[in-house]
């Protein structure tokens, strides 16, 4: 079984007149503990709403034209057929003779 601490009561114990200890004015503190290990990470939390779309960009300048070969000239095609006869015109004045 242990020992008891013996109490030296408010006063302390004087010799030579003297105080060398008082339980009033003791007040050490003992040394740091270790520290305990990290906890766990917790939950990673829900993702936030999307923002707003940002402003449309300016348009930008138009490019070069492009300058390409110009294509071989088609064939001829064939003729059409000939036209009605068209109506008989008046008659021209009479001579004179």
């Amino acid at each position: 079984m242990a020992k008891k601490p013996h109490h030296l009561g408010k006063q302390g114990i004087h010799v030579n007149n003297n105080l060398i200890n008082s339980h009033a004015k003791c007040s050490g503190t003992g040394a740091t503990g270790v520290t305990g290990p990290t906890g766990t990470t917790g939950a990673t939390g829900d993702t936030g709403e999307p923002g707003p779309a940002g402003a449309t960009g300016e348009t930008g300048p138009t490019g070069a034209t492009g300058t390409g070969i110009t294509g071989a000239t088609g064939e001829a095609g064939e003729p059409g057929p000939a036209g009605p006869i068209g109506e008989t015109g008046p008659t021209g004045a009479t001579g004179t003779g």
